[in-house]
């Protein structure tokens, strides 16, 4: 008895041929270098654009940066130019103060020594010439009082000077009498006797904060009694004369 026949054939697999890849990808990459071609040919006038506004950018860039180094560079010289012209006035004006104070100085000391000389000028009996006040680092409040006389003519003229000061403390009016600028409840009279004229100086305390207004210079010579007010103000160093 025969073998029954079977209705399949067992055919062998062909490997399949690598050519058909090899033009797959090849048509891949054909597509992309298309596609990239075709996007630069878009681009290409735009980059163009932006490349040459963009060289122009840093190219102002530049010229702002140097034109902005050359005013910072005029300033510095403008403010240098400034302020030695302003050294240079308060200088001057520094010079013209001393030069006015030197004047007035001259001018009363001129009126002094006519009073003495006689001249031209009225003569005159016991005087305040001048008061100046000048205070110190330790507080106190030096003081000189120029006396002059033009009528005796060789006699000594004595007697006696002292101070009051007047002002404000605690915001009330306050005179300071001689024992209190003295500190002395005993303080005498400063004495002095002279032909012509004399600088008689001492020193004064003035309390914790009173603010002096008006110095009164008392003198008495031989019983008679007189007194000269002087502004605190004109009796500083730097006051425009007596």
């Amino acid at each position: 008895m025969s073998a029954p026949q079977s209705r399949f054939v067992i055919v062998p697999r062909r490997p399949r041929s690598p050519l058909w890849a090899l033009l797959l990808v090849a048509l891949w990459l054909g597509s992309v270098a298309a596609a990239w071609m075709l996007s630069r040919q878009d681009a290409a006038p735009t980059l163009d654009r932006l490349s040459a506004e963009h060289a122009a950018l840093l190219a102002s860039h530049d010229a702002l940066q140097v034109e902005a180094e050359t005013l910072r560079g005029d300033l510095k010289l403008a403010q240098r130019a400034e302020q030695v012209m302003r050294d240079a006035n308060r200088t001057l004006q520094e010079d013209l103060r001393q030069r006015d104070e030197e004047i007035a100085a001259l001018r009363a000391d001129v009126g002094f020594y006519e009073r003495l000389v006689g001249g031209s000028a009225q003569r005159q009996g016991l005087s305040v010439h001048s008061l100046t006040m000048r205070a110190d680092a330790s507080g106190s409040v030096g003081y000189a009082i120029t006396l002059t006389q033009s009528l005796k003519k060789g006699g000594l003229t004595r007697g006696e000077v002292s101070l009051v000061v007047e002002g404000v403390q605690d915001g009330r009016l306050t005179e300071l009498g001689w024992d209190r600028l003295r500190q002395d409840a005993d303080a005498a009279p400063q004495e002095f006797a002279f032909r012509y004229f004399q600088q008689v100086e001492g020193s004064i305390m003035l309390p914790d904060g009173f603010s002096p207004q008006r110095v009164r210079v008392l003198v008495n010579a031989g019983g008679q009694r007189s007194e000269r007010v002087f502004s605190w103000q004109d009796t500083q160093p730097n006051a425009q004369g007596v």
